[in-house]
């Protein structure tokens, strides 16, 4: 079934365009560490790839679980953590 979305029915204020100072912060570093990992030859980009995706599904499984998240998403990224990893 296919559902159209009219532009009357989503509210201006729901859509945020700029991340705030600490997210932004927050990318930045990351972005750092992991170009300084690869390109100082600690790690190959593969594994800080990885490694980036791991604290991502980290992050999802706290913040899942301090906002009290129904058990079918906490278990959702679980499932999404402990799965195989795709070969690189």
């Amino acid at each position: 079934m296919f559902f159209m979305t009219c532009a009357s029915c989503v509210s201006a204020a729901s859509v945020r365009a700029q991340l705030s100072f600490p997210e932004a912060s927050v990318v930045i570093v990351v972005v750092v560490i992991a170009s300084a990992l690869v390109s100082l030859g600690r790690m190959s980009a593969g594994e800080v790839l990885q490694l980036v995706a791991g604290a991502g599904l980290l992050a999802a499984l706290v913040v899942a679980v301090v906002n009290g998240a129904p058990a079918r998403a906490a278990r959702a990224v679980l499932q999404a953590a402990s799965g195989p990893a795709p070969a690189l």
